[in-house]
């Protein structure tokens, strides 16, 4: 799991995302990275290949923008969950 300075940038990332397609791609890649995701959890839960997870994490292909929305959506989602059950670790 990422240190919370990571997972904090990452949140910060999503929250300034306005569809920019490089800034996509690599909020893809951190998301993967510092939530400690497997691209087959990304596919599974956009009902997608994992060749088209790893094409959205290079930025070689963008999801429509509804759905690029919904990712970004996701991945913050995930980072807040995360950084709630590490508080509760240090409660």
């Amino acid at each position: 799991m990422a240190a919370r300075a990571e997972l904090t940038k990452l949140a910060k990332q999503c929250d300034e995302w306005a569809g920019d397609a490089d800034a996509f791609g690599t909020i893809v890649h951190d998301g993967l990275k510092h939530l400690g995701r497997k691209q087959r959890e990304f596919a599974d839960a956009f009902e997608v290949a994992i060749s088209t997870v790893s094409r959205w994490a290079d930025g070689s292909v963008l999801p429509h923008p509804v759905m690029q929305r919904f990712v970004v959506a996701w991945i913050k989602d995930a980072v807040n969950a995360s950084n709630s059950s590490n508080d509760s670790n240090f409660s």
